[in-house]
C-alpha cells in the first residue's frame, strides 16, 4: 500500500546470528531504516529494554533511523494465535471434562528489583494479554491462573509462582490443567524444559 519494501533479519541479544551480525548484513544490503520488533510481546527493562541498549551499543558507525515497537499485549492477531493453540490443546483432553479444565498462563518472570527501580510495566502488560484471550474466547466460567517463571541467575519474579500456581489449584481440587505460555513467542529449551517436563510432573 505505501511501496515501502520490507527485509527481515534476526538480531539476538545472547545467540547467532548476533545483533551486531546484523546490523553488518543491513550494511551490505544497503537498509535505510530500521524497525526492531521484540520477540517479547510485553515490555520489560530485564528483556526489551536490555536488549535496546544492546543493540545501540553494537551500531559501529551507522545512523540508520530507528524505531521500536514496546510491546504488543493486546494486538489481535497474538490474542488469536493464543487462542488457537488454547483451542489445539483443549482438544488433548476428554470431550467430557473439556469444560472444567484449568487453565494457567505462565509467563515468564521479571526481577523485582527491575519492576521497582524502572517503574516497569512487564506485569501490566502480561494480565492485559491475558483479560485480552479470554474476552476474545467468551468463556467467563473458565478458571483461570496467571503465574510467573523465576528469571534466570536474577533472583525471584514478582507474583505467583508456577510451582505455587499448580499447588494451589491442586489444593482447590483442579482436575485437569492446561499450562498456556503466554509471554514466550518462541521456544527456549529452559522453557520448555520446564512447562512441559518440570511443571507436569508437580501437576
Amino acid at each position: 500500500v505505501t511501496g515501502a519494501q520490507f527485509q527481515t533479519y534476526v538480531a539476538m541479544r545472547h545467540g547467532t546470528p548476533s545483533m551486531a551480525e546484523a546490523r553488518q548484513r543491513m550494511a551490505a544490503d544497503g537498509i535505510t531504516k530500521v524497525v526492531l520488533l521484540p520477540l517479547q510481546p510485553h515490555f520489560a527493562a530485564s528483556t526489551t529494554g536490555s536488549s535496546l541498549s544492546h543493540w545501540a551499543s553494537v551500531r559501529g558507525g551507522d545512523t540508520l533511523p530507528t524505531t521500536l515497537v514496546t510491546e504488543y499485549a493486546t494486538h489481535p492477531m497474538l490474542v488469536r494465535a493464543i487462542n488457537e493453540r488454547i483451542d489445539e490443546a483443549l482438544q488433548r483432553f476428554p470431550r467430557e471434562s473439556r469444560d472444567d479444565v484449568q487453565v494457567l498462563f505462565a509467563a515468564q518472570g521479571a526481577p523485582r528489583r527491575h519492576l521497582a527501580q524502572y517503574d516497569d510495566p512487564y506485569c501490566c502488560h502480561v494480565e492485559a494479554t491475558v483479560r485480552a484471550v479470554l474476552a476474545d474466547r467468551g468463556e467467563p466460567d473458565r478458571r483461570v491462573q496467571v503465574a510467573y517463571r523465576d528469571p534466570l541467575g536474577s533472583g525471584h519474579a514478582r507474583g505467583l509462582s508456577v510451582a505455587d500456581a499448580i499447588d494451589d489449584l491442586a489444593d482447590d481440587g483442579s482436575m485437569a490443567l492446561l499450562v498456556v505460555p503466554v509471554s514466550f513467542i518462541s521456544d527456549r529449551v529452559e522453557t520448555a524444559f520446564d512447562l512441559d517436563v518440570t511443571a507436569r510432573v508437580r501437576a
